[in-house]
């Protein structure tokens, strides 16, 4: 039984890291907007008069997501703090996945949490998002009704 209590404390600890991170990543862009903006046009997805409503829109977009994980989470509501941060980092992936097939020129940030170097493989940050979101859905999926206090 000791061991369902300690594995609870990973998964809870994992959610709350990612939720973190997301927060984290959401304020940074809206603290710096214009960084975030540039980051954007030169990804080459959005225009550069939707750039400055997409920086708004993914900024506060994570800052809600993440809270409302973050909150779910202190509410004992696994299931909906896994699912709220699977959801973002799902998003993240089908981003990166338009970067990695329509590549920005080489030298050009993505835009993830607070890095600001260079991204060097694509396909790398997609199947790393698309793990986390893997990882969290199949933690509300399979374990999140069942882990409380």
């Amino acid at each position: 039984m000791k061991w369902r209590v300690w594995a609870a404390e990973i998964v809870r600890g994992c959610i709350l890291t990612s939720g973190v991170w997301v927060l984290v990543s959401g304020v940074a862009k809206a603290v710096d907007e214009a960084s975030f903006e540039r980051t954007l046009i030169l990804h080459g997805v959005f225009s550069n008069e939707w750039a400055g409503p997409a920086v708004v829109v993914i900024a506060y977009a994570e800052i809600l997501i993440a809270s409302s994980g973050l909150f779910a989470l202190m509410c004992h509501r696994v299931r909906l703090a896994a699912w709220c941060l699977a959801f973002m980092f799902g998003v993240f992936s089908a981003y990166l996945g338009v970067l990695w097939l329509n590549p920005p020129p080489p030298g050009v940030a993505c835009g993830c949490g607070l890095s600001r170097s260079a991204v060097e493989s694509w396909g790398t940050l997609v199947v790393r998002n698309a793990a986390i979101a893997g990882a969290l859905a199949a933690v509300g999926w399979r374990y999140g009704a069942g882990v409380r206090r």
